[in-house]
């Protein structure tokens, strides 16, 4: 199916979105791609950011809460949700970046043979991560000579990963690989921690190396122009909590686009492989006429709406 991994969906207060949206156009880099007012019953309107000549990478939607005040967002590490992943050249620099702009960066450091990395928080307290292209003994550096001055990162960045924790990890790689046909490019063990990293992306590119475990691969992987579907699957735990959306913030799901002649046939692939429609409790008007939306094998709500 001609889908693209296309955004992903929190929701804030109204009261957060001036800070929130500045945060993310003057601190990370996010131009306003699109603005819409919403008819949902919770939701008043819709703000999609997103990197300006990045076509691949996904968009933001901020969900401002129609409520006057909803609580405040609370990651849980049980939560379906934990972050989005930036990809960029030179994490050392952005850090620098962000700490000479008042943001608080914790110190970057080689996960393991994952990658190098740190993390900070948008002002409505959602993780995001900084995941540099290359292991800390191979980054190119920028130099005075490459910093891209209109970037306030000094340097060109996309979302790289969308990341949900899952516990029915069959199913859910069915429904994503196997349904969808994402490509399933990476599986990375993190036996320290006791969870398994996997990575799918809506191409038909193949990594280096066809073991699907291989370290090699991982460079290659953080340097995709596409964001991926980062899937934390920790076995140990039973099962995972959303947030009560009518009166707190938190993830509300993910979104692919897709061609508007092909959308319909998206549809009927997924109602012909037994996936069934949600439609009362998922409002996708905002998204236009056409979208609609279904829920994965984890209980994550997932939209299909036109490619803008």
């Amino acid at each position: 199916m001609a889908v693209r991994l296309g955004f992903v969906s929190l929701r804030i207060s109204a009261a957060e979105k001036d800070a929130v949206v500045v945060f993310y156009r003057q601190r990370i880099g996010m131009s306003i791609m699109a603005e819409r007012t919403s008819s949902a019953a919770h939701v008043s309107e819709s703000v999609f950011l997103g990197f300006e000549g990045q076509p691949q990478s996904a968009w933001l939607e901020l969900q401002l809460g129609r409520q006057t005040s909803i609580g405040p967002y609370k990651h849980k590490r049980s939560d379906a949700y934990w972050k989005i992943g930036l990809a960029l050249r030179d994490v050392d620099f952005a850090t620098e970046c962000l700490r000479n702009a008042g943001v608080s960066v914790s110190k970057a450091s080689q996960f393991f043979d994952i990658g190098y990395l740190t993390h900070i928080s948008d002002p409505a307290r959602y993780t995001i991560e900084l995941l540099q292209h290359d292991f800390d003994q191979h980054v190119r550096r920028i130099g005075p000579n490459d910093v891209k001055g209109d970037h306030p990162l000094g340097q060109s960045v996309g979302v790289g990963q969308i990341t949900l924790r899952v516990t029915k990890l069959d199913e859910t790689l069915r429904f994503y690989r196997d349904v969808l046909g994402m490509a399933y490019l990476s599986r990375q063990p993190v036996d320290e921690y006791g969870f398994v990293l996997h990575f799918l992306g809506t191409t038909s590119e193949s990594p280096p190396d066809s073991d699907i475990n291989a370290v090699a691969n991982r460079e290659w992987l953080w340097k995709r122009p596409y964001t991926q579907l980062e899937l934390q699957h920790v076995p140990s735990m039973a099962s995972i909590t959303f947030p009560d959306l009518a009166n707190e913030a938190g993830f509300v799901g993910i979104g692919f686009f897709a061609p508007a002649d092909e959308l319909a046939a998206v549809k009927r692939r997924l109602v012909d492989s037994g996936v069934p429609l949600c439609s009362e409790q998922c409002d996708t008007s905002v998204y236009g006429a056409a979208a609609f939306a279904v829920i994965d094998p984890e209980g994550v709500r997932v939209v299909f709406m036109e490619q803008p």
